[in-house]
């Protein structure tokens, strides 16, 4: 049975001195109605499991809006945070570590052989963890533990494995298979990367006997529940293989691999049943596409990019993120402020220093000079800003402005901090969404350009020489390529400061990338709804467009043949004082038929066409 959990950090004398002092006016000092950590799992803090979920079990239920990433933190001894998700249920409170997708185990939420410390905020801390009905965790908690080593040849286990015992077989998703398009296998539980080995993987082209190496690729690798339960439609371990060449149509062999093959969290191996008719493995036929007779599917590649478009979509503030990670996900900079000045529209003179919009705009034909001043010049916006007129700043002095350095590892937000403090003569754009230049931004200073989503110039952007720096982490830019990418991370807020509702888009280029659709059968998404919502919708666009003017709620809504693009929407509300909890996208499932109804039929007589 667990034991419980010690206080490991004491409050200081001032700290008691100041809960006497709060006794007299508020009654839920400690030891009134008190939240107390009773223990935590796992017990054994040496040698965590990469996927292991830090569970902390509290005497009575949590407020779920004092569990932020301040109150809770996890992070390694340079202070980087552990990759994850926290979940409040009742009297508990978790930590779910980012699913491992990689065969080098290092993209995780946790890395292996690191320590880690969590850190739960308490009393006397105004932001720390608090009781539904107000009472704060007694006293603050740091509580270090360290991850399992990664040994080869492996010894020991380094994943926790709900179902040690068993494992599940794998699925082909299609025999039938254009050359252009990956052997998809899924695994209702997840598997361990590592065991994806290089070489291990092959088609056997059935008439000549050629072995064809496959690389490949983790879509998804994580329970679609707490519980670690998946199904065959809602797979857990999603995985794509690549051949290294286009393949010619015919009969190929996937045979069970040369070496240990893969193996499911708890080291059972796994792999596909053979075809009854063969112990060579299972048959997967190549066709070319108008040959297809049966139906394709797809699990969007979200561990690859090569499917994003980069056209900003109407009715966004921003681009979602679609970075390769397994995800799409919104990227919101701390410091894009508190939009306490509204929407803004510049013109004429503008001498404000740091302006805070929801919006921030100076419209074509108008222009907006900032003035002569020296020292720092910030305007932020929540939303987008555009610059679609005339923006410029000219100083008086004429002078050179000396350049600030960006320390190591530093956040924007402490680097923002430092400009003030210094009083340096920089100019600074941040928005929160994309950031447009179709007009021009002129200034005399060093220039820095950050955004939550893209930077688009199509227009002009001049500094100081050799000063024009961007924060690109929204990336699709395209801008004068002199310009310097500043070494800064930008941090994510700790509470939701928005004033008003956020829309993030990103839509993907022609889906299928192979192959031929007469007509669209299903389309799954599932994610995270956080502070707001998802949604993914489906269009065709007419020849030349930049995206469809329609879009759908359902693929089958699409009455044409051919692909589609798809385009997913994460909407983040406002929510005073509750942790910063953005939408996330995290799977997109396709189905589609190749013939019609009539053609497959009279192909196949005797056989039930079923659209399912």
């Amino acid at each position: 049975m667990p034991m419980p959990l010690r206080a490991l950090r004491r409050p200081s004398a001032a700290c008691l001195a100041l809960a006497l002092a709060l006794a007299a006016c508020d009654h839920r000092r400690p030891g009134a109605d008190t939240l107390e950590l009773e223990f935590i799992r796992p017990v054994n803090r040496n040698g965590v499991y990469l996927n292991e979920q830090l569970i902390f079990y509290f005497n009575r239920p949590v407020e779920p809006a004092s569990v932020t990433g301040a109150s809770v933190r996890v992070e390694d001894s340079g202070g980087t945070a552990a990759r994850g998700r926290l979940l409040v249920r009742g009297k508990e409170v978790r930590f779910v570590p980012a699913a491992v997708l990689s065969p080098n185990l290092s993209d995780g939420g946790y890395r292996p052989d690191t320590g880690y410390t969590v850190r739960l905020g308490g009393f006397p801390e105004l932001g720390g963890l608090r009781a539904v009905g107000g009472g704060p965790l007694s006293v603050a908690h740091t509580i270090p533990f360290h991850t399992v080593a990664v040994e080869e040849p492996r010894r020991g286990f380094v994943f926790a494995d709900d179902t040690p015992e068993e494992a599940s077989p794998l699925r082909l998703v299609s025999h039938i298979l254009t050359p252009d398009e990956p052997v998809t296998l899924t695994c209702a539980e997840p598997l361990d990367p590592s065991t994806l080995r290089a070489g291990e993987v092959v088609l056997v082209e059935a008439a000549s006997g050629r072995r064809i190496v496959l690389r490949g690729t983790f879509v998804t690798n994580a329970p679609r529940s707490l519980s670690g339960a998946g199904s065959l439609h809602r797979p857990a371990a999603v995985l794509d293989l690549y051949a290294p060449e286009r393949l010619s149509p015919g009969d190929y062999w996937l045979p069970p691999p040369e070496g240990e093959g893969l193996r499911d969290y708890g080291g059972n191996p796994v792999w596909l049943p053979t075809s009854p008719s063969s112990r060579r493995g299972q048959r997967v036929t190549l066709v070319e596409a108008r040959e297809d007779r049966g139906r394709g599917e797809l699990w969007l590649p979200l561990l690859e990019t090569r499917l994003r478009s980069p056209v900003a979509l109407p009715g966004a503030a921003g681009t979602a993120r679609w970075d390769g990670d397994g995800r799409i996900r919104i990227r919101y900079p701390a410091a894009a402020g508190t939009g306490r000045n509204g929407l803004l529209e510049l013109a004429g003179t503008e001498e404000r220093t740091d302006l805070h919009g929801t919006g921030l705009s100076v419209p074509a034909g108008t222009h907006c000079d900032l003035g002569s001043a020296e020292g720092l010049r910030i305007l932020r916006s929540q939303g987008s800003i555009s610059i679609a007129g005339s923006l410029v700043r000219r100083r008086g002095s004429g002078k050179t402005a000396r350049p600030m350095d960006f320390g190591p590892d530093e956040t924007l937000t402490a680097w923002l901090r430092r400009a003030v403090e210094s009083a340096s003569s920089w100019t600074v754009l941040i928005a929160g969404g994309d950031l447009f230049i179709s007009g021009s931004l002129e200034v005399d200073t060093p220039l820095l350009l950050v955004a939550g989503g893209a930077i688009r110039v199509s227009g002009s952007a001049s500094a100081q020489r050799r000063q024009l720096w961007l924060l690109k982490d929204g990336g699709g830019l395209r801008l004068d390529p002199t310009a310097s990418v500043a070494p800064l991370r930008m941090d994510a807020p700790e509470r939701n400061p928005l004033v008003a509702p956020l829309v993030f888009s990103v839509s993907s280029a022609l889906v299928p990338p192979w192959g031929r659709v007469e007509r669209w059968l299903s389309g799954e998404a599932g994610g995270h709804a956080g502070q707001g919502a998802w949604s993914v919708r489906y269009g065709q666009r007419s020849a030349g467009a930049p995206w469809p003017e329609h879009w759908a709620e359902h693929p089958r809504a699409l009455t044409g043949a051919g692909g589609l693009h798809l385009r997913v929407d994460l909407t983040v509300e406002p929510a005073p004082g509750r942790a910063w909890d953005p939408p996330e996208v995290d799977y997109v499932h396709l189905r589609w038929a190749t013939a019609n109804r009539e053609e497959a039929e009279s192909r196949d007589p005797g056989v039930e066409y079923d659209d399912r």
